[in-house]
């Protein structure tokens, strides 16, 4: 690690626990200041309000870097709606939204603390969510999450070591999600094409398209490891992958039908042929 690194995290560091001290001299979770609502205020309106609140908070990840305390805003929003169902006092519902406030107003201050601390694997998991990584990683994500919830909890109780400790393998584990994201996004199509294609004989039909079709994936997937962030190469690359793939099976399926020895370079030659020769009139150009 270079010096600059050790010096920016130990300022990190540093300015972590000095907003963390800070934060735990105002209050503690359970005797958090409380700002009444006058009399005049409206329990639909401040329950509108402090539920749009807290959806900027889920966009800011406030449910992750600070999840008790945003759990418990949850809450008191909750109870409060269902209170205003109830016909209960106003007083009563617009204690609860204020119960609710101090709790995101809490969780927002934690949050910020919880973001210096880790920040590089803040920054990890946001980029695992920008290619999808709940779509194509679930349940590795949700494992993850559970992991940094943990790490951001005793944020919350006050320790920043433990967290400090574990960040460099969790930022690790979200890299690895973004990047198995990327190839499974890139990669699963055309691997199922040419899979499809060794099931119907292509290692014995339509060796040399295979092993294009093969090296365009390999091509891909190696390109990706090594450039994630390159997205225009990798739609290049993506493109000729699933076209290879596409150009094998038809390419199998005509083979297939022949029976010539070399029926795959007869059919490489011929430029126009059937998909299905007695199923279908349809014609398929290839670039031989």
């Amino acid at each position: 690690m270079s010096q600059f690194r050790k010096r920016l995290m130990q300022s990190r560091s540093v300015l972590a626990y000095a907003l963390l001290s800070s934060a735990f001299c105002i209050s503690s979770c359970s005797h958090l200041p409380v700002t009444t609502f006058p009399t005049t205020a409206i329990p639909e309106e401040e329950i509108n309000r402090l539920e749009a609140d807290q959806q900027n908070a889920l966009a800011r990840q406030i449910d992750i870097l600070a999840p008790t305390y945003f759990h418990q805003s949850v809450l008191d929003l909750q109870k409060a709606k269902s209170e205003r169902s109830e016909n209960i006092e106003n007083k009563n519902i617009l204690s609860r939204v204020a119960e609710g406030r101090a709790q995101l107003a809490k969780a927002n201050e934690i949050g910020e603390v919880s973001r210096l601390a880790l920040d590089d694997v803040m920054k990890a998991r946001t980029e695992a969510q920008a290619v999808e990584v709940e779509k194509y990683r679930s349940k590795e994500f949700a494992h993850a999450d559970q992991k940094l919830k943990t790490f951001t909890k005793e944020i919350e109780d006050g320790n920043l070591k433990i967290a400090e400790a574990g960040r460099t393998k969790l930022k690790e584990v979200y890299l690895a999600l973004e990047l198995a994201s990327i190839k499974e996004k890139n990669l699963a199509t055309p691997q199922a094409t040419i899979n499809n294609a060794v099931k119907e004989g292509a290692e014995k039909n339509s060796p040399r398209s295979l092993a294009l079709a093969r090296k365009d994936l390999t091509d891909l997937a190696a390109f990706i490891t090594s450039n994630r962030h390159d997205n225009e190469r990798i739609q290049v690359l993506a493109n000729a992958a699933r076209t290879s793939a596409e150009h094998l099976l038809v390419v199998n399926r005509a083979a297939k039908v022949s029976e010539n020895k070399d029926s795959e370079a007869i059919v490489l030659e011929m430029g126009v042929l059937s998909i299905v020769e007695k199923n279908t009139k349809k014609k398929i150009f290839f670039d031989s």
